[in-house]
């Protein structure tokens, strides 16, 4: 097999396990539109990364944090609406890379492999950094998973219990900023959202328990992320859509399993 395909699939793999293992905590923690505002916003890192000639991986980090931790704040306080809040960030973040992009006066990139993501375009090195990123973010997880727990079931009971309720916020913050700006280059910054979102809620139907629902939205993640990179390589399509489209359709069979198995019992 070719080795561009191969190493397309090793990071639809690695990708589909770090958003798969993540995104149950979004949706746990109701942050979907923190992760669209940061991942539309990271297209300032992309510019930022062209215009101080480093790897956009690095910039695109350090904004998807700052971003991530600003919104963090403004969820504190409540005077204004923080739907709305994102949805300034959001457009805000998105309209500013945009501008900057098109006054550069030599273009060095397409912006729209970074917009709807090209997977056929990652190297040895992002393959290192998404396996990297997978291990420590799977250690981070694993050790933190009861305080994690006690944080998501009633936050101001676990600030009581001396869980470390700010610690952990900014820790999945900045794990959800890793994932948004290694998945950039898989599913684009205008689709990262769904890949984030859309495994744990297909999960969710049919599982028990969280450690059920963190494990089966890694699962289809994975499978979502492979189905995607296989139709578009033989139908010549764009790998984010497809791997959406896969995950949505993942999404509509898991729900009706749910529904026959309900109805059966």
């Amino acid at each position: 097999m070719d080795d561009l395909i191969l190493r397309a699939i090793f990071a639809a793999i690695g990708i589909g396990l770090l958003a798969g293992m993540l995104g149950s905590f979004i949706i746990w923690r109701r942050m979907s539109y923190m992760g669209d505002a940061m991942g539309h916003a990271s297209l300032m890192g992309v510019v930022l990364g062209l215009l101080l000639g480093v790897l956009p991986f690095y910039t695109i980090l350090a904004v998807a944090t700052f971003i991530g931790l600003l919104l963090s704040q403004l969820q504190k306080d409540k005077r204004l609406p923080f739907d709305a809040l994102l949805g300034v960030v959001s457009t805000g973040g998105l309209a500013v890379g945009l501008l900057v992009y098109g006054a550069m006066p030599t273009r060095q990139v397409d912006l729209y492999g970074y917009l709807f993501g090209d997977i056929l375009a990652v190297n040895s090195q992002q393959l290192l950094l998404i396996y990297g990123a997978l291990i420590v973010q799977g250690i981070l997880i694993y050790s933190q998973w009861r305080a994690l727990l006690r944080m998501i079931i009633h936050e101001d009971i676990a600030r009581i219990e001396q869980v470390p309720v700010g610690k952990l916020q900014i820790m999945l913050t900045i794990c959800i900023a890793v994932t948004v700006a290694l998945a950039l280059q898989i599913v684009g910054m205008l689709l990262i959202t769904a890949m984030l979102v859309i495994p744990p809620l297909a999960a969710r139907p049919l599982s028990g328990n969280p450690q059920q629902m963190v494990i089966g939205s890694m699962a289809l993640a994975v499978i979502a992320a492979i189905g995607g990179v296989v139709l578009s390589y033989h139908y010549n399509l764009s790998t984010g859509p497809s791997i959406v489209l896969v995950a949505i359709a993942l999404f509509v069979m898991t729900l009706m399993s749910a529904k026959l198995l309900k109805r059966q019992h």
